[in-house]
């Protein structure tokens, strides 16, 4: 299995409920870390169905 399948079993939803504990005091930036990850996932997977320009 690779990242990008591991990325797509995780639920957003379930990701959330674990970051919002205060130990990670910058909350903000784990949620765009988390978002970015996403984002470059998404990208990814449109280079390889040949979407992206």
């Amino acid at each position: 299995m690779n990242a990008e399948e591991q990325a797509s079993r995780l639920p957003i939803c379930e990701w959330q409920e674990v970051e919002t504990p205060k130990v990670f005091g910058n909350k903000h930036i784990l949620h765009r870390l988390w978002a970015s990850m996403l984002t470059l996932i998404y990208l990814l997977r449109d280079g390889e169905n040949g979407q992206v320009d």
